[in-house]
């Protein structure tokens, strides 16, 4: 039974990363943009600006990973 949640586990991977990619290319340029003009790193633009920006595309892609 473990070696069956691993093996799922690992087959979601791809599909998890095609959806995140997808929702993390609606934040606007001129976001990203602004906040590196800041002087914020790439960490504190996606934890600060990226995030807050998807959060909802980023739970319903976790869930629809999930319940597949």
């Amino acid at each position: 039974m473990l070696t069956a949640g691993i093996i799922l586990s690992i087959m979601v991977i791809p599909f998890i990363a095609s959806v995140m990619r997808d929702v993390f290319e609606v934040v606007p340029a001129v976001l990203k943009e602004s906040a590196y003009a800041l002087g914020s790193t790439t960490w504190e633009v996606v934890w600060n600006v990226v995030l807050p920006y998807t959060k909802i595309g980023v739970v319903g892609g976790a869930g629809c990973c999930i319940s597949s």
